[in-house]
């Protein structure tokens, strides 16, 4: 069974050319024309936006290192002089080593900051490209576009920017991956397929909660063509998996050689998932670092003040100095073990938790112990509209899922496999923006074949 290739193309041709056709507007609006502009060269329709990111990089390039901007570059220092994390008894795998190998030669040159935030500007830009063109393959160029605008007018998102961080290659990878699944499907060419993997994989050595997303993505696929081998759809998908997880086994083997474990990533996720668990009133599950320490987060446009520091310490420094007092090597799973264990304790303050992570996630709220600003209205008047169309979404898609195009549902899948493993471990909201793409993706596609607005009303007699 293969998807229906020539209805999606002609329709999107149509769609097209509706937009083009003279008579249908003889005065066309600046939206119309840049939806011309944008269905023929898209690289060039939206150039605006890399000046804008470019002038933003500029404005807000700091050479001092800010947020994890420290350790990335250190990780490509490392690389540069033949290892990766310190030998034994030291010990570092916090995050994969996808970043800091781009990091690389910015290192090795001691180019300025600003160079690797120029090309983080490039990044963005080319994301928006590429989720318009996806947009527009699967006929939904018109509010693909307007989702693009809300890409390039993200604020939230500017803040890496001009960072060593890794949420705009991120997105970057994420915008790419969908496109090449779409045309994989469409044109019917395996190097689509091997090229998703390739990126995928390499995905996952950036953002290691991607790893979760590749196994279970893997695992899946195996069975789904186990029981479909006559159909191509299915071997066709599992190529994706496959080359990712291909990418990735150099880097596992040297894990495994560090420390022993099998399909190992990174230690970083015991410590997330502890917070996590934690079992105590007015604390929400978000994250804090070794030293137990609150501080002023400036991640977004805002500063929020954080207090109360002494009552978190006291709740975790015992639980703390029993885990640091451990060799490095085996910090991760105490922590792992101390979350399992709260987590039994405490269920329902877990799941709790949970729905404090998604808030976090998509609102950038709550946390604990936190004076809250006025500013936290505006993300939650923005992403409100956004998250009452991906549930408007999620509603249509379950009642009519075998009508959406295979390809749009293989993004979904992955990217619910993504939000769900996210919700085990403390996420902000950075990490919710960097799967947008795919996201505004499927939105644009269920919105764009079920609702119908009319902006004009019916003319009433007197």
């Amino acid at each position: 069974m293969k998807p229906p290739v020539p209805e999606m193309a002609e329709r999107a041709k149509t769609s097209l050319e509706t937009n083009r056709r003279p008579g249908n507007n003889s005065r066309a609006s600046l939206f119309s024309k840049w939806l011309d502009k944008a269905s023929t060269h898209p690289f060039l329709a939206f150039l605006p936006f890399l000046f804008f990111f470019v002038v933003l990089v500029v404005l807000k390039n700091n050479d001092a290192f800010e947020s994890d901007e420290a350790r990335y570059y250190m990780f490509s220092q490392n690389l540069l002089k033949g290892y990766y994390s310190d030998p034994p008894p030291n010990f570092n795998l916090w995050n994969g080593p996808g970043y800091p190998i781009f990091l690389m030669p910015f290192v090795a040159l001691k180019l300025p900051m600003i160079s690797i935030g120029l090309v983080n500007a490039v990044f963005q830009y080319l994301a928006i490209v590429f989720f318009f063109k996806t947009a527009s393959r699967l006929g939904v160029a018109k509010l693909g576009l307007v989702f693009c605008i809300f890409l390039g007018l993200n604020y939230p998102s500017w803040v890496e920017l001009p960072q060593i961080m890794t949420e705009t290659m991120t997105t970057f990878l994420v915008s790419a991956i969908g496109l090449l699944i779409v045309k994989g499907y469409q044109e019917e060419k395996r190097w689509q397929f091997i090229t998703a993997g390739l990126l995928l994989g390499y995905l996952v050595l950036v953002k290691i909660i991607f790893s979760n997303v590749l196994l279970a993505f893997l695992a899946g696929s195996f069975f789904l063509w186990l029981f479909n081998r006559k159909k191509p759809v299915f071997r066709q998908l599992l190529i994706i998996p496959v080359i990712a997880f291909l990418v990735n086994v150099p880097y596992l083997l040297y894990t495994w050689n560090l420390t022993g474990k099998k399909l190992y990533w990174g230690n970083s996720g015991g410590m997330s998932l502890y917070w996590m668990s934690t079992p105590y009133p007015g604390e929400y599950g978000e994250w804090h670092n070794s030293t137990i320490s609150l501080y002023d987060r400036n991640e977004t446009a805002d500063s929020i003040i954080m207090f109360n520091e002494k009552k978190l310490q006291d709740n975790h420094r015992a639980d703390y100095a029993e885990i640091y007092a451990l060799p490095p090597q085996e910090q991760d799973d105490a922590f792992k073990k101390k979350a399992i264990e709260n987590i039994k304790a405490h269920p329902v303050k877990f799941a709790r938790n949970m729905i404090a992570n998604a808030g976090r996630l998509i609102f950038d709220y709550p946390y604990s112990y936190t004076y809250q600003t006025e500013t936290s209205l505006l993300r939650i008047s923005v992403n409100g509209i956004l998250l009452t169309l991906i549930l408007l979404s999620a509603l249509i898609s379950a009642l009519n899922w075998r009508r959406i195009p295979f390809s749009l549902r293989v993004i979904v899948l992955i990217m619910l496999l993504y939000l769900g493993g996210s919700l085990l471990v403390s996420v902000y909201q950075r990490m919710f923006y960097v799967i947008l793409p795919w996201m505004l993706l499927w939105v644009s596609y269920v919105l764009t074949h079920s609702v119908r607005i009319n902006l004009k009303l019916p003319v009433q007699n007197k």
